[in-house]
């Protein structure tokens, strides 16, 4: 049935995912605050997509901002894709809350699509199917359902345009080269950690260029005009955003002005004996009271723009005072970033069975998405450099396996591809395993 009704499996697989998420939002229904299976990002964006649609402006106050009270002012800490995604379903549906999960289930399940296409691209409709089952009981995904945030849309986003790129590789039609510079732009604003992607996906292209090229010039300008495109359709992605803060703070933002906070927060400690731990919400509380008695010049008229370079700064003179340090620190951060090892105790928690097979889960994903990568080799190099670029990036600031969430879907296409080499060499026949000895 695999082999000759693809479609109707795939459609089963849809439904199982759909019956999934359903059940996470009934066991979990969504909340503003902390709760014991969410992160609780909600309570930020949230109140902010409320503000947005009901005249308050693009504005919100939160602990980040210490200066920020005691009304909502405007903000640049959260990105503005997912802000207005759940706005539209907002003022479609009274300002539910639960109708805004109902938008992460959309993105979960555009999510799916798209891991099933990109496999599919690269190995078939069989692998592909697998990949799709995979994402559907991906636990990291389902556990982001119950809370707004914009992680799903981001990856969904990130999804589309990697889909874009590869059908563009293969027919070199500029539909899908625009598809591709529009998504990721989208993406990047839903997490602009993704802008490392865009160089990353340039150079790739011009790379692949330059090694099909040889000396022919017209065959290096084939590839050169869709990287051009690319680049400058994400560029142009980010300039309402740049230009809005550029009026709202006097300040051309790219990305957020969390930026410096989670460098601070998360590098603070090299100084430390005990340094290589992630940096939990009880502990940042005592990190910023910390940080403002070190800079009595902050106050109420410091803005948030003026409260990230101050953080930045710090983070900069401290990194730059303990450079091995702040090495072993990133490479330390892989763990936490890949497995969420340690998370749960940074927050006070204590780690449970779930935990651990999430770690084993992830792992065998992790060596089987190796494998997926050495088999495809080139063919997929847009997915495993994006993966790779993705994780050194987090690693370079804060890690949790929630923040991986974008390139994720890439992790499963790829573990995909492994799983279904190893299947086929364990059930292959004495002859085929080695042909040489018969």
């Amino acid at each position: 049935m695999v082999d000759t009704q693809p479609r109707q499996v795939l459609t089963c697989l849809f439904l199982l995912a759909l019956v999934l998420n359903l059940l996470v939002l009934i066991i979990y229904p969504p909340l503003l605050s902390n709760g014991e299976f969410q992160i609780g990002q909600s309570y930020r964006w949230w109140p902010l997509t409320l503000n947005l649609i009901n005249g308050r402006g693009y504005a919100i106050c939160t602990a980040y901002f210490p200066f920020c009270g005691p009304g909502d002012q405007p903000t640049a800490s959260m990105e503005p894709v997912p802000v207005l995604f759940f706005g539209a379903i907002a003022l479609l549906t009274h300002q539910s809350l639960l109708a805004a999960c109902f938008g992460e289930i959309l993105a979960n399940l555009t999510l799916m699509a798209a891991v099933y296409t990109l496999t599919r691209q690269l190995a078939g409709n069989r692998t592909a199917l697998l990949a799709a089952g995979l994402w559907a009981t991906y636990l990291p995904a389902l556990k982001l359902i119950p809370q707004i945030s914009g992680d799903l849309v981001g990856a969904a986003l990130l999804a589309l345009a990697l889909v874009c790129f590869l059908r563009a590789q293969t027919s070199q039609r500029w539909a899908g080269w625009i598809g591709s510079g529009l998504f990721l732009g989208l993406a990047i604003q839903s997490r602009s950690a993704l802008l490392i992607l865009a160089p990353v996906l340039f150079l790739g292209l011009l790379a692949e260029g330059t090694l099909q090229a040889h000396t022919r010039l017209t065959k290096f300008l084939k590839y050169l005009l869709p990287a051009l495109t690319l680049l400058g359709l994400v560029i142009a992605t980010q300039l309402p955003w740049i230009i809005r803060n550029l009026k709202t703070f006097h300040s051309p933002i790219l990305g957020t002005t969390l930026t410096g906070y989670v460098l601070y927060r998360h590098n603070y400690i090299l100084g430390e004996n005990h340094f290589l731990h992630i940096v939990g919400a009880d502990e940042a509380l005592g990190m910023m009271k910390t940080f403002l008695a070190q800079h009595p010049e902050l106050g109420k008229s410091t803005t948030e723009v003026e409260m990230n370079s101050a953080f930045q700064a710090d983070a900069l003179k401290i990194i730059r005072a303990y450079p091995a340090r702040y090495l072993a620190l990133s490479l330390y951060r892989f763990f936490p970033l890949w497995f969420n090892w340690g998370v749960d105790q940074a927050y006070g928690n204590q780690p449970t069975i779930p935990t651990y097979l999430l770690m084993v889960e992830q792992a065998i994903l992790f060596f089987a998405a190796l494998r997926g990568a050495w088999l495809t080799g080139k063919r997929s190099w847009p997915l495993w450099t994006g993966i790779m670029a993705v994780t050194m990036a987090y690693m370079a600031f804060n890690a949790q396996l929630r923040y991986l969430v974008p390139v994720l879907p890439f992790v499963i296409s790829l573990a995909a591809i492994g799983f279904s080499d190893w299947l086929m060499k364990l059930t292959a026949s004495p002859h085929e395993r080695n042909p040489a000895t018969h």
